[in-house]
């Protein structure tokens, strides 16, 4: 994967840095935040580039939840994901820090694999606190290890951004990491299986039939398929349809 989305921008921020169990601030997360049993939390401040607060990991993963820090939680990942989560990573954050307007709204999914657990996670990060400006300040992630996930080598995200469709546009057909697959599209190859128009599709998602080949046409080219047919034999064989993200969306 050649990019200039290597990881660089988001490894800025993380620090060994932690909130200390007993302080004000990791009691309040710890009284206020549902944590479920199948759900690890955290809370990561860019002030001070610092964890706020982690619960469920020593749970789920035998890792103390006092000992982590933004460094240990990224490197959780196996180094095929890691790849994807940087790029990915990458962009959200550096979009995040040039748009203030509506990224309250802000929220991404990813399904992925962590070294040596064999449950697979959805990652799910969302805005926790904005200034008076509407700058990012900090972030809430959830991550769900859920048996019922399927992964393969084709990774599957979702993001959702306010209404910027130009940076949707790009993150959803566009992203370096090849073997990858957005919720945006997911969606579309359903349809397609269900033996929907192409031009109806395009009419629900607002763009023109001939936009959304176009888009049609890269995936195909992604994965080295000759037409829809194949691609949605493709979807299911790699468990992108039927969509796994409705629950947690």
């Amino acid at each position: 994967m050649d990019s200039k989305y290597t990881g660089k921008y988001t490894k800025a921020f993380l620090s060994d840095k932690k909130a200390k169990s007993q302080s004000i601030e990791y009691e309040y997360f710890n009284r206020t935040i549902d944590v479920k049993e199948n759900e690890m939390v955290y809370i990561f401040s860019f002030n001070g580039n610092k964890l706020l607060f982690a619960k469920g990991y020593e749970n789920i993963l035998g890792i103390s939840d006092s000992e982590l820090d933004i460094l240990h939680l990224n490197s959780l990942f196996t180094s095929y994901y890691e790849r994807f989560v940087f790029e990915f990573h990458d962009r959200l954050l550096l979009f995040l820090y040039n748009n203030n307007n509506n990224i309250e709204d802000f929220s991404s999914n990813v399904i992925t694999e962590l070294e040596g657990f064999d449950i697979p996670v959805m990652i799910n990060v969302k805005i926790h606190r904005t200034d008076d400006n509407g700058n990012l300040i900090s972030i809430i992630g959830r991550n769900v290890a859920d048996q019922n996930l399927k992964t393969s080598d084709v990774i599957q995200y979702s993001v959702h951004i306010g209404s910027d469709s130009q940076f949707i546009s790009e993150i959803n057909n566009d992203l370096d990491f090849k073997r990858c697959i957005s919720l945006y599209n997911i969606l579309v190859i359903e349809k397609m299986d269900k033996g929907i128009e192409l031009e109806v599709i395009a009419e629900e998602l607002n763009i023109t039939t001939e936009k959304l080949q176009e888009n049609l046409d890269k995936i195909l080219t992604r994965f080295e398929l000759k037409d829809y047919k194949e691609l949605t034999q493709f979807a299911k064989i790699k468990h992108i349809i039927p969509n796994q993200f409705e629950k947690y969306l």
